[in-house]
């Protein structure tokens, strides 16, 4: 055989069926699984600095900015204090983070809609409707962007300032659909967005939720009034209310909503996905194979894995007498689904 064409790439690592006594091990293998140096490391710690993210999220919208804390969003992630901190290097280091996150979902929503073809005051309203259709969805980010960002620190406010002038730019391109003898004034951009964030603002501060599609057609009347004039303003009011809002297409939902699978209540570690990786690569190996792949040298250390792997209905043990005879490892099919999401995700 070609070695030039087996071999593995520089950078990459080959998990390969343990042999016995120059016999493959029995049982059903996918083959060796290449997997790339470094790739599951990055896919760990890319996950838990989303839920770190998404753990500010919920505990800002549960608590408020002045009570949140590292402790309330590390339990909240199920994660540890060194994880934190590996990520931020403070508590307002990871709302800042937190509130750029949010800020750029909302742009994924929000700029397709105005970006499309049409006249200013079609796209304004697509752009209003995505927006408010986005923060109806989830409603925590939605209080932490329009209700908690105003008491955060100056890294926010710069970056909150920066994306309120690109709304007022948005905004005053209705001058150019403006009659000659409507000339709005210069400050009206500026009145007209903080105006309709101040609603919104109000909305999401109330005690009982309202619903935010509502706002759409009272809110682009006063958008509009000063650049088209009072008919035009009317016409926006009268138009059928949007119906209620659900997740954006396209838009990814935060890390502990994909998950897979659903309900898994668990801190997914680097160990932990190369196990997982390697009984799917071959099913049926037991546990010094699977240490083996997975590089796990102690073998206390692989069965307590094992065990709870086992408990949280991940992995079965097909052996014929399990206390006694060896264990022969199978993923269950919520496994195969945490499996199936993580070789997704690398890939992705």
């Amino acid at each position: 055989m070609d070695r030039a064409r087996c071999a593995v790439p520089e950078g990459e690592q080959m998990i390969t069926r343990p042999q016995r006594n120059g016999a493959a091990v029995r049982g059903h293998s996918n083959g060796a699984v290449p997997l790339r140096q470094g790739s599951l490391n990055g896919y760990t710690a890319s996950r838990s600095r989303s839920r770190l993210l998404r753990a500010m999220v919920d505990v800002v919208h549960e608590h408020g900015y002045a009570g949140a804390s590292a402790t309330l969003v590390v339990a909240r992630a199920r994660g540890s204090r060194k994880t934190f901190y590996d990520n931020f290097g403070s508590f307002d280091d990871a709302f800042d983070a937190a509130f750029e996150d949010a800020l750029d979902r909302v742009a994924q929503v929000v700029a397709p809609a105005y970006e499309r073809d049409g006249r200013w005051s079609e796209r304004v309203r697509g752009a209003l409707e995505a927006l408010l259709g986005f923060l109806e969805a989830d409603r925590a980010i939605a209080s932490l962007l329009f209700v908690e960002a105003p008491a955060a620190g100056p890294a926010v406010q710069e970056r909150r300032t920066h994306a309120l002038a690109m709304l007022q730019a948005v905004i005053d391109e209705g001058r150019s659909q403006a009659r000659p003898d409507r000339t709005p004034p210069c400050l009206t951009a500026e009145t007209v967005v903080g105006g309709v964030i101040a609603v919104i603002h109000a909305r999401l501060a109330c005690p009982k939720p309202v619903r935010l599609m509502t706002l759409v057609n009272p809110l682009m009347g006063v958008i509009v009034y000063p650049y088209l004039g009072p008919a035009a303003a009317s016409k926006e009011v009268a138009r059928p209310t949007p119906k209620r809002a659900t997740r954006p297409q396209g838009v990814e939902a935060p890390a502990d909503e994909r998950d897979p699978p659903a309900g898994l209540h668990m801190r997914v570690t680097y160990r932990t996905l190369r196990v997982l990786v390697a009984i799917g690569a071959h099913p049926g190996a037991r546990n010094r194979e699977i240490a083996d792949a997975a590089g796990v040298t102690d073998e206390g250390q692989i069965s307590k894995l094992l065990s709870r792997l086992e408990s949280y209905e991940l992995i079965h043990n097909s052996g014929e007498e399990p206390r006694w005879g060896p264990n022969e490892w199978h993923l269950t099919a919520r496994g195969q689904e945490l499996e199936h999401g993580i070789r997704h995700d690398l890939r992705g």
